[in-house]
This record gives C-alpha cells, structure tokens and sequence, in this order.
C-alpha cells in the first residue's frame, strides 16, 4: 500500500497492556514493556496508526508495499502502520524478543532491558548520527529513556489489563494460551474468559 493516512489511535494504559498481552507478551513482562511504550507514544496520547513502539520498517518491507506513515516534526523517518492495536503490539513484541529483551522485562530487570535495547541500537547507535533528529546519540538519550521507563512502571504499578479496543475493519491473527484466533472486530465471543487464561 505504501504511504497511508497518518491517524492518532489512543489507548488507556489497561488497555495498551491488553493489547500486549494479547500480541504475545508474557505477563510477567508487560509492566516493562508497557512502560517503554508509554514512553515512545506519551502515553497512547500521541500514537498513530497504532504503532505501539515507534516501529520503523526496513527499506525492503517499504519496496514490497508494507503500509507506512510520517510522524508530525519528525523528518526522514517512516513508521509502520497498523491496523489494530493488536497488530501494533505483535509487531513491538516481536522486535523485543528477537533482540533478548522480554526476559529482562520478565524478571524486572531494567539495566539488563536498557541494556539489549542499547546492543540493538534501539535508539540509534552511540556515536551515530540519530536520522530524526540530525545529532549524535550519545549515552544521555539511554539514560533519559530509562528514566521514563522507571516512571512509568511506577504509575502503572496497578494497572490492570483490560481487552483494547478492536477496529470493525480489522482482521488479526493472535497467539492466545497456544491458540491461533482469527479477531474479527465484531467477534465477541472473542472475548470469553476462557481465551483469557494467564490474563494477569
């Protein structure tokens, strides 16, 4: 499809955990990873097209149509867009536990967390040249980063998840308790206890 319409797509803090939860991520971890979200969209409030992490896409998904958006005052950059919250929290799981993040995020271990997201140059690789910005990354942007995830762990200390909202359009696939379901917007069947095993 290539390029698409940039659309704020906003979420309660239950709900982003949800739709975590619901894109692959071990409860034990979604406290952290809900926390680098947060930082990554200001808390939902400034998400689009439901890319829960900022993900960007190779230039090879871009040459096969992948859909993709620009963010306001953000230059030379792409970002992938998805068509549920769902898919948006697949793809940010994914990213986290193909680079050995989840299981810091699981035994709550923040330094060893910020420490796979720095070997993977999750924010630009210290001394390079950050392309959104123009200016060399530097340890300060991990550091900074940190931080919000620590503050954000803090206010979400009792949040509970809760089913995120599921567009009428949209069509996921999703791993629940080993199961592949089909996520039909409507479906509310769905939603019965039993898919939600190891919930919380």
């Amino acid at each position: 499809m290539g390029q698409v319409t940039r659309q704020r797509t906003t979420l309660s803090p239950g709900q982003a955990m949800g739709a975590l939860i619901l894109g692959g991520c071990p409860a034990t971890a979604v406290r952290m990873v809900a926390a680098q979200s947060a930082v990554e969209t200001f808390a939902w409030k400034s998400m689009f097209n439901w890319n829960m992490g900022n993900v960007t896409p190779s230039q090879q998904q871009v040459n096969a149509g992948i859909s993709w958006i620009t963010y306001p005052n953000i230059r030379n950059m792409r970002y992938v867009a998805y068509s549920s919250p769902i898919g948006g929290a697949q793809a940010m799981v994914g990213w986290l536990s193909a680079h050995g993040a989840l299981s810091y995020a699981s035994s709550g271990d923040l330094n060893g967390y910020m420490g796979r997201l720095q070997a993977a140059c999750y924010l630009g690789c210290v001394g390079n040249v950050d392309p959104s910005t123009g200016q060399p990354v530097g340890s300060t942007e991990y550091a900074n980063y940190r931080a919000g995830i620590a503050g954000y762990m803090q206010k979400f200390a009792n949040v509970v998840p809760v089913p995120p909202p599921i567009p009428l359009t949209t069509f996921d696939k999703v791993l629940v308790g080993g199961a592949a379901l089909t996520v039909a917007g409507a479906a509310v069947a769905f939603w019965k206890p039993e898919y939600l095993t190891g919930w919380v």
